[in-house]
């Protein structure tokens, strides 16, 4: 997998004795700067999903403020069980920007996408399963997916030009609450409701 580094932040914008929290493909990374090096971790603590970039750092290991518990921010492992770990992901400073390798937050999304385009042209999930190494059922939960996303989307959209036509902003009502949308509209939520 060859690396895909994305600015994410400015040097000065990451403070020495704590971390700054960033948000990269729907993910919290927490970045810290230790001895003239900048890392970068996964924002969540193995034990609760403790905020670990607003933990205090010493000397590379950073202090979970919920639970005290410790991670080295290097390698991601747990001071006292060093082969429990969070991620870990590599930077790279240019300048002033901190860019971050998020190859290993995207290489899913790009297998998935391959996925769907090719049981749309008409492989079996077997065959994809086989290619892919996983099973069936796998590749029909990545379908069911991408079915329940797109309903989302049509269904946001509507709701959006109908909200517009009637002053009100639809996405904010329970559905419960929807009087007088279009049949066409209450069948794609029923569908939805249904593929959930």
């Amino acid at each position: 997998m060859s690396a895909e580094f994305v600015k994410v932040a400015q040097l000065h914008e990451i403070p020495i004795d704590r971390g700054k929290v960033v948000q990269v493909e729907g993910k919290e990374i927490a970045l810290f700067r230790s001895e003239g090096t900048v890392y970068a971790i996964d924002n969540h603590c193995l034990h609760e999903g403790g905020p670990l970039g607003h933990g205090l750092v010493k000397e590379g290991v950073v202090t979970c403020p919920w639970h005290l518990w410790r991670f080295n921010v290097r390698t991601g492992e747990m001071v006292e069980a060093p082969s429990m770990k969070v991620d870990c992901f590599a930077v790279k400073v240019e300048g002033e920007d901190v860019c971050l390798d998020i190859s290993s937050l995207t290489a899913r999304i790009r297998r998935n996408r391959t996925i769907l385009r090719r049981l749309v042209a008409g492989e079996t999930a077997e065959d994809l399963a086989k290619e892919h190494r996983l099973i069936p059922e796998e590749i029909e939960r990545i379908a069911k997916q991408a079915r329940i996303g797109e309903r989302l989307i049509w269904l946001g959209e509507l709701f959006q030009r109908q909200g517009a036509i009637y002053s009100q902003d639809l996405l904010r009502i329970p559905y419960r609450d929807l009087e007088g949308i279009s049949y066409g509209a209450q069948e794609k939520l029923d569908e939805l409701i249904e593929l959930l």
